[in-house]
């Protein structure tokens, strides 16, 4: 259980940068931003341990903040008459992943050493969808792709590149692109790493926790995938792995 800070009425801290030169300007605004500096390397300082919820970093911040709110003379709107709100929150990690991958006649293993996923349940099954790859997963009017033109997502495992196609600034984020595959009944986005160097780094962040709302909706199935998984699964589909590359063009 968190407590988030809440005050009644709402505070509204408003910084205010001056074009003049620092000397020119009036004392009490040059006092204003002296106190607020003061409180935002308080709050960002090493002692505060990033202030995740639910940690001693966050309690401490957020009892800092109580103290000011009090020492303003802010009327707390918490319950009992305090200034925090009690929150209901949940850590996911990513355990040990494995999966089975069955593509025509082959069936295979993926490992944790080549694949991050996370999901609502330890045990999570997807039987008998389809596997699509969607190069960039762009379908976008302003980026002028659709790469799913015609493809139906619908209770199917998506595996999309990060990144961006090359040439084109206006691509949708990777997020962004995910959780607009998710929304149009895709069952699973994953995305392929390309870089085999990097992949340790990327994996090991991945399965970083990840703090949400306890009464917040099951999250849906998500990871990634090792360069080197990507090659078994392609191979299985009777596909060259090369399709990243033609991914990258603005055409694909």
């Amino acid at each position: 259980m968190s407590r988030f800070l809440r005050t009644t009425p709402p505070l509204l801290l408003s910084a205010l940068i001056a074009a003049q030169p620092l000397a020119a300007r009036p004392a009490a605004e040059t006092a204003i931003e002296a106190r607020l500096r003061a409180h935002v390397e308080m709050l960002a300082s090493d002692a505060m341990e990033g202030r995740k919820p639910g940690t001693p970093g966050g309690d401490m911040a957020a009892t800092y903040i109580a103290r000011q709110f009090a020492e303003t003379g802010l009327q707390p709107g918490g319950p009992d008459g305090s200034y925090y709100a009690p929150v209901a929150l949940i850590d996911r990690s990513a355990g040990a992943a494995s999966s089975e991958w069955r593509i025509g006649k082959q069936a295979f293993a993926v490992g944790a050493a080549d694949l991050v996923l996370r999901a609502a349940a330890a045990d999570t099954r997807i039987a008998a969808g389809p596997i699509i790859y969607g190069g960039y997963g762009i379908d976008d009017a302003k980026a002028g792709l659709h790469n799913f033109e015609g493809v139906d997502v619908k209770g199917a495992v998506v595996l999309i590149l990060p990144g961006q196609p090359e040439g084109n600034k206006h691509a949708p984020s990777y997020s962004t692109r995910r959780e607009a595959l998710l929304k149009a009944g895709a069952l699973a986005v994953l995305r392929i790493e390309t870089e085999e160097k990097g992949w340790p780094a990327i994996r090991d962040a991945l399965a970083e926790p990840r703090t949400d709302l306890a009464d917040g909706p099951l999250p849906p199935t998500t990871g990634a995938l090792s360069p080197a998984a990507w090659a078994r699964i392609a191979k299985a589909a009777g596909l060259d792995a090369a399709p990243m590359a033609a991914a990258a063009k603005p055409d694909f």
